[in-house]
């Protein structure tokens, strides 16, 4: 589900961006973009977080966001 997220990384306020290219999921960090490759149930990122949505809350790795 594309969106922007919001939620915390070490008690600060963070907002990423799940979006898809033409070949590719990606997410949009504070740090810059990277692609999430499909690896059923869930996608992993270039530097190997987990990345799942479930009930409209993005899970990337230890961390939970919100849908906006």
């Amino acid at each position: 589900m594309t969106g922007t997220y919001e939620g915390y990384n070490d008690r600060q306020e963070e907002s990423v961006k799940l979006f898809y290219e033409e070949t590719a999921t990606c997410i949009a960090l504070p740090g810059g973009e990277t692609k999430a490759v499909n690896i059923n149930p869930a996608y992993f990122t270039s530097d190997g977080e987990s990345l799942f949505i479930k009930n409209e809350i993005l899970y990337l790795g230890n961390r939970a966001y919100s849908r906006q």
